[in-house]
């Protein structure tokens, strides 16, 4: 470096030597970077889909087991006798039972990632108008 600037510089604290430092890698360019290595997965948006299908999926197949109960259950309350009907009413719990605790139930009961903003965007037009009336209310 020049005296010059080696004064300036040891005039505020800092020490200079002759040595160029390179923090880059060998053959390396300005302005180009290396390569990034593929993922591995899915992107986000691909894990979002997969998981929208297999919560719609859910819901139809919940929805399918629920219109199989219901017929099951009209065909038993249909038979004659009050034992018949007692044993229907009995069948027809433990059917309400097993579709309650089927492990679609878990995931039908999810939200979509479009059902999230959905809700999220209702519940900010519920708090503006929430926040609107009581502005309106402490005006008048």
């Amino acid at each position: 470096m020049s005296t010059e600037v080696d004064k300036y510089l040891s005039h505020y604290g800092v020490e200079t030597d002759d040595e160029l430092k390179h923090y880059g890698k060998k053959g390396m360019k300005w302005g180009k970077r290396n390569a990034r290595p593929a993922s591995a997965g899915p992107s986000g948006r691909e894990k979002r889909a997969a998981r929208n299908a297999e919560i719609t999926e859910a819901r139809d197949r919940q929805r399918m087991r629920g219109v199989e109960l219901e017929r099951q259950a009209f065909k038993t309350y249909s038979a004659n006798g009050r034992a018949a009907a007692e044993a229907a009413v009995r069948k027809y719990d433990k059917m309400a039972e097993d579709l309650v605790n089927n492990p679609d139930a878990a995931t039908a009961a999810k939200m979509t990632s479009g059902e999230k903003i959905a809700n999220g965007i209702n519940w900010a037009i519920v708090g503006g108008l929430t926040a609107a009336s009581v502005a309106i209310t402490l005006r008048s």
